[in-house]
């Protein structure tokens, strides 16, 4: 054993070998950081053990956002963060509240990590208690940053069983070989609508190796031209997903959401040059006739699903299907609407469906599977009884 630190608290403890150059970069109350040297290379570890009040992990959540901001090399955080991301990650004890979860993950939005996943065991944290009073979380885990994914080619995290302790160890490995590690180049469609693309292409394919100098050549004009793609992308995808995380989380009511949805419009508006989008818009019904839209969704195939409809502000609805199949919520929801239709005998209807194939097994364009077939019965009785009816599919990317 070469070194070992503890943090201020002593609740954090690192020890390292001798064959490993280890340096305590940074140390906080919740939180140490170490600079691993790596030949010519680094990488940044960080070493968590929140607070088990919400209130004392805000300042660990403000120090992880300044950290993130300060470094521009590989970096991976692990620990106790004393905090779940989903339902998923509880057993047990009181229902899960978004709202607990909802800065931890506006955090990690706000770093740019993601989760690593793990093998083993979902829950590495229980109380110990007997009976109803048992309570899993997933409470440990491991995250890192874009350059960390480039700087090592494999990382798994395992949940060991526990001993002795209400926490399970963590086993890392990493894996890095980058020395055997082929680049591949990447053609990016874009280019092509930026001015100095052929003058690029056309300087470069006049010598010998053509493919190989040209490529070379695109790849360095692209990085000065419109800079890391990859890193941009996914900045604007968590500046947007943090948007509509925050216009979904109904227990903040003082967010005007017609302001979120404003600010996802300019940052989508700003990142023309990064990412692909095309707008979808809403369009009125024709005079005198009633516009209906209905979803449907399932969390996995089969899994928990459930669905909805709205029709022009008339009426809005949604409700838990129980296990279902990805096509069946589909046409529940449209039933849903298309009855709501019957009862207040609406004669001119338009209907909008993101499912392009109900609409085709509607119109008997295509043939369904028979699990849906009873729900098609009812979906046609019920259009017969509305008069005039049209299906129209919205857009939707596959």
């Amino acid at each position: 054993m070469k070194g070992c630190y503890s943090n201020c608290s002593n609740k954090i403890w690192i020890f390292w070998k001798h064959n490993i150059e280890c340096s305590v970069y940074s140390s906080e109350d919740q939180m140490v950081t170490c600079k691993i040297q790596d030949k010519e290379k680094y990488f940044f570890i960080s070493i968590i053990y929140a607070k088990s009040r919400t209130s004392g992990r805000e300042d660990l959540w403000r120090y992880m956002r300044v950290f993130s901001t300060t470094i521009n090399a590989p970096w991976a955080i692990t620990g106790d963060f004393n905090s779940i991301l989903s339902k998923e990650e509880k057993m047990g004890g009181k229902s899960y509240r978004l709202s607990k979860s909802i800065p931890f993950i506006e955090c990690l939005h706000d770093c740019g990590l993601r989760d690593i996943g793990y093998t083993g065991n979902t829950f590495t944290w229980c109380n110990e208690r007997k009976g109803q009073e048992m309570i899993w979380k997933r409470l440990d885990r491991m995250m890192c940053n874009e350059k960390w994914d480039d700087y090592f080619s494999f990382c798994n995290v395992q949940h060991m069983t526990r001993i002795s302790s209400d926490h399970c160890r963590l086993v890392i490995t990493l894996g890095n070989n980058q020395d055997t590690h082929i680049k591949y180049f990447c053609f990016l469609n874009f280019w092509t609508d930026l001015d100095d693309f052929h003058e690029v292409v056309k300087s470069f394919w006049q010598v010998q190796q053509k493919l190989k100098r040209t490529s070379k050549a695109l790849t360095y004009w692209s990085k000065i031209k419109v800079g890391n793609v990859k890193m941009n992308t996914t900045h604007i995808r968590h500046q947007i997903n943090k948007q509509i995380l925050i216009i979904s989380h109904k227990q903040f009511k003082h967010i005007n959401p017609f302001m979120q949805w404003d600010l996802i419009y300019t940052i989508m508006e700003n990142a023309k040059d990064h990412i692909e989008h095309i707008p979808v818009r809403w369009s009125c019904p024709k005079t005198g006739a009633l516009k209906l839209n209905s979803n449907g969704c399932v969390k996995g195939n089969p899994g928990q699903s459930g669905g909805g409809v709205s029709s022009e502000m008339k009426m809005a609805y949604g409700k838990s299907f129980g296990i279902q199949t990805n096509n069946m919520p589909e046409a529940l929801a449209l039933e849903i609407g298309l009855e709501w239709c019957v009862t207040k005998e609406v004669r001119q209807l338009e209907v909008e469906l993101d499912s392009k194939l109900l609409v085709e097994w509607i119109n008997n364009s295509s043939k369904p599977p028979w699990t849906i077939c009873s729900s098609l019965k009812r979906i046609k009785k019920f259009t017969r009884s509305s008069g005039k009816v049209a299906y129209f599919p919205l857009f939707q990317r596959r």
